[in-house]
């Protein structure tokens, strides 16, 4: 696996450009729960909660394509749209810089 690093706003750009969200809505690409925090926090606009990680997988054979990860709500439904750590075209992994 080869890897290149870019920005927050780099890899963010490069997830909407691909459509992932679009892919998840139309049914090609599917969410994955990795993990979810098990105590609540409170978030930058004040409420309660939970970080969760996802893997993005095409719906067809499976093939992770991207790492990101969430906030959920206290009745578990999302509080924000997924944010990509990395994204994996065949060998290439796209990693956002820490």
């Amino acid at each position: 696996m080869v890897g290149i690093t870019f920005t927050e706003k780099e890899i963010r750009d490069l997830y909407h450009a691909l459509d992932l969200s679009g892919k998840l809505e139309s049914g090609q690409a599917i969410l994955e729960s990795r993990y979810i925090q098990r105590d609540f926090h409170t978030g930058i606009y004040g409420d309660e909660v939970k970080t969760e990680m996802l893997n993005i997988r095409l719906a067809s054979n499976g093939f992770k394509i991207c790492v990101a990860h969430r906030t959920l709500k206290k009745d578990g439904s999302p509080a924000t749209e997924p944010d990509p750590k990395y994204i994996r075209i065949d060998e290439l992994e796209l990693r956002k810089k820490i």
